[in-house]
């Protein structure tokens, strides 16, 4: 199977956030859930689900561009939600800031999320409108954003 590298998500939003979290609690180390080596699984489990679901659309799409789409995936993570990437990178996000037990992170990924709901999705989905139309408005009442 032939897949496009270009595709691989890395979105800068949720690297910032993590490099800022992440020195930031280096810097003033600060725990948001009680110290216990319980959260260590839960945590490692949904980084490995992070990066499944925001993986898993790279191999739905093959050699699709994702950036200069000529069709619109609506298949596998896709009919699930409208952002699988995002969705994944947010997954891992949470999972890192329960792994290291840091308030940085959790702050850090919902400021990620935030700039991702109201800035980056909204301009994405009116490049996506004016492509596709009739076909994304569809696709749009029958899938959700997030999940």
């Amino acid at each position: 199977m032939k897949i496009l590298w270009r595709n691989v998500p890395i979105p800068e939003q949720f690297v910032i956030a993590l490099i800022v979290g992440g020195l930031w609690q280096i810097l003033v180390p600060v725990s948001v859930l009680p110290p216990s080596v319980a959260w260590v699984p839960l945590g490692a489990s949904l980084i490995i689900a992070g990066i499944f679901v925001a993986f898993w659309p790279v191999l739905v799409a093959r050699e699709d561009d994702l950036e200069d789409p000529t069709s619109l995936l609506t298949m596998g993570p896709y009919a699930i939600s409208r952002n699988p990437m995002y969705l994944g990178w947010m997954i891992l996000a949470v999972g890192l800031a329960i792994l290291v037990n840091s308030l940085w992170l959790a702050i850090a990924a919902l400021a990620a999320w935030l700039y991702l709901q109201f800035v980056t999705i909204p301009r994405e989905e009116k490049a996506l409108q004016r492509e596709f139309g009739a076909e994304y408005d569809a696709y749009r009442r029958r899938v959700r954003r997030w999940l």
